[in-house]
């Protein structure tokens, strides 16, 4: 059961229940995307690296999609109207 707060947050009640802020959902999955983004232009410049040098350099993974979170707030968005 989703309930609505108010224009920004909800409160899911499933096992468990959670209060969710839109606005923070939305922050956290555009943190994932610029991450992303940065991690692509360091590989890009550790690929310029001399050979010799690469196993010294440690990048960090990208990190993965949250795919559930990108629907959680597809479905609360909607809810907002």
């Amino acid at each position: 059961m989703i309930k609505k707060i108010d224009k920004d947050t909800f409160e899911i009640i499933t096992e468990i229940k959670e209060t969710v802020s839109v606005s923070q959902l939305e922050a956290d999955l555009e943190f994932i995307e610029k991450f992303n983004k940065d991690v692509e232009c360091l590989a890009e410049i550790y690929n310029t690296l001399p050979d010799k040098i690469k196993p010294y350099v440690n990048l960090p993974s990208p990190i993965m999609r949250d795919f559930e979170k990108e629907e959680l707030v597809k479905t609360l968005t909607t809810r907002n109207g």
